[in-house]
């Protein structure tokens, strides 16, 4: 079976995404490096397939970090799966357990198809028909917050305690703070459980 094959601008327009963010994925680690051919680099299927995924696991506030750490574990054929059983999902609206039990899944990488399956199928729970609007109180503080070139930019860690309750967590801790969130996550994900 022959692959298609596309430059970058090619890739960037059929996934929806800039230039940027395909070489952001790229030196993050989320994305297999193109394949070069002379001057020229060349991405295929799984390149596209990917930045689906990683789109759809985005819409879940999933950090980057993690999502490259479930999706480097996936081969080409169960990124496939995922999305076409994510497809057939908002399709019919089946559970994406039982397109996942049918499929022919690796040793080793079961675990991180469980975690995507589980991670989209709360998000279709979740989700609402129609989306509700929230206003914001008023707040002197609510000014649009500009970067000056050459700032570095700030650093933040989901840390999820239950379902729809997560904490922010400004990056890098004092290890006197990391100590004493740890303590905090602890006794917070006693009380939610």
């Amino acid at each position: 079976m022959i692959q298609n094959e596309y430059l970058i601008q090619e890739l960037a327009e059929k996934a929806g995404i800039s230039l940027r963010t395909i070489r952001y994925y790229q030196q993050e680690g989320l994305l297999p490096e193109p394949i070069n051919r002379g001057k020229f680099a060349y991405y295929n299927e799984d390149h596209l397939e990917r930045l689906m995924l990683i789109q759809e696991l985005k819409k879940n506030y999933l950090p980057l970090k993690e999502i490259r750490e479930q999706i480097n574990s996936l081969t080409p054929q169960q990124v496939q799966s995922v999305l076409e059983s994510r497809k057939v999902e908002n399709e019919n609206k089946p559970s994406l357990d039982a397109a996942f039990k049918s499929k022919t899944v690796q040793p080793g990488s079961t675990e991180a198809l469980d975690y995507i399956s589980r991670l989209l199928n709360a998000q279709s729970e979740s989700r609402d028909p129609e989306p509700r609007k929230i206003q914001a109180p008023p707040n002197r503080h609510d000014e649009k917050v500009r970067y000056v070139a050459g700032t570095p930019s700030e650093s933040w860690q989901r840390i999820v305690l239950a379902r729809g309750i997560e904490i922010h967590v400004r990056e890098p801790l004092s290890p006197n703070d990391q100590k004493r969130l740890e303590e905090l996550i602890i006794l917070a994900r006693k009380i939610f459980l």
